[in-house]
């Protein structure tokens, strides 16, 4: 198999195929940053509560 050299023709179709999976790859990356971002001010949230709650009961 050295230096044998693998050669295939890129054709329009294969450069559409490869753009489309960069777009799926970005907008899961998208979709990730997005749920992790709500769930931090999910948890933001809900310590604020938490600290309001032991202020009310330390008076």
């Amino acid at each position: 198999m050295a230096g044998r050299e693998v050669c295939f023709v890129v054709d329009d179709e294969y450069k559409a195929w490869i753009e489309n999976i960069k777009n799926r790859i970005k907008h899961s990356q998208i979709k990730a940053s997005v749920k992790v971002n709500y769930e931090m001010l999910d948890l933001y949230w809900d310590i604020g509560r938490d600290i309001v709650a032991k202020q009310k009961n330390a008076k």
